[in-house]
């Protein structure tokens, strides 16, 4: 069901280990990436990491999902909804981006 979102490249299908990585395809018009929607699953409940791979692939960002002993269909299918609505979100949202950074002023200012 990832794949079929058509965002996604599935890197590992879990049919060795139960575990499920996959990375976004390239897609210039999309304002998120991987660590946003692991945010967006962890306020759902799922702990779905993003983080780039070992050195000289370190500009690859993948999704990790280990999948426990009493992960049936069930959840299988809240994982697929809960994340179809995290994407829903994501595409909805406004994300601003300062190009430079803002003066801060730090201690005493009197």
């Amino acid at each position: 069901e990832i794949e079929k979102t058509g965002m996604f490249e599935i890197m590992n299908d879990g049919s060795q280990l139960p575990i499920v990585c996959y990375k976004l395809k390239e897609d210039s018009n999309r304002g998120w990436n991987l660590y946003d929607l692991a945010d967006r699953l962890l306020m759902k409940g799922w702990q779905v990491p993003a983080y780039p791979l070992p050195k000289n692939l370190e500009n690859e960002i993948i999704q990790r999902l280990v999948i426990r002993a009493d992960f049936g269909m069930n959840m299988a299918f809240n994982y697929v909804q809960d994340m179809q609505e995290a994407i829903e979100a994501l595409n909805k949202a406004h994300i601003l981006y300062h190009e430079e950074p803002e003066n801060k002023t730090y201690g005493f200012t009197h």
